[in-house]
């Protein structure tokens, strides 16, 4: 004869949602804007590792920043200067600097770059990049503002 077996609950969705209605999308103009960052995760995209931040700027809206982390870290890459800016000195030697400490990027408030995306594709299909597509308007009906660059801390 089979014995009965406990099989355990599934637990329930709603304790995990946040009902709170999210910030708009970033709008408007490309340019200089005040950001707190809010959130820094890090993703794997292929074989590829990523630092993703969320901003929230003072007027309201809400963007993300996409950093490559190249593996290894070398002093020179973009990921360590946007950490020494974020702490305001280069990092000693064997300090932790993973995104998702508190304290790194989280809490923190910047001066960033906001724009379109720097690439375009010409009639080949090749894409051509230049940082001056990012000030120039959307390219086609998917396109959406970023913040491409974090350019001073903003002490408080």
């Amino acid at each position: 004869m089979n014995r009965p077996r406990l099989v355990p609950r599934p637990k329930s969705a709603a304790p995990g949602l946040s009902f709170v209605a999210p910030r708009p999308a970033l709008t408007g103009e490309p340019g200089e804007r005040i950001a707190e960052c809010v959130d820094a995760r890090v993703q794997r995209r292929g074989n590829k590792t990523q630092v993703v931040l969320t901003l929230d700027t003072d007027d309201g809206q809400v963007g993300r920043m996409w950093i490559d982390v190249p593996e290894p870290l070398t002093s020179t890459c973009r990921y360590m200067r946007l950490v020494t800016l974020a702490l305001g000195r280069p990092p000693a030697a064997g300090e932790p600097i993973h995104p998702e400490s508190q304290g790194l990027f989280h809490g923190r408030r910047f001066r960033v770059l906001v724009g379109w995306r720097k690439s375009q594709r010409d009639a080949r299909g090749k894409h051509r990049f230049d940082e001056a597509l990012a000030l120039e308007g959307p390219k086609d009906p998917g396109h959406f503002l970023r913040v491409h660059d974090l350019l001073a801390r903003v002490d408080p």
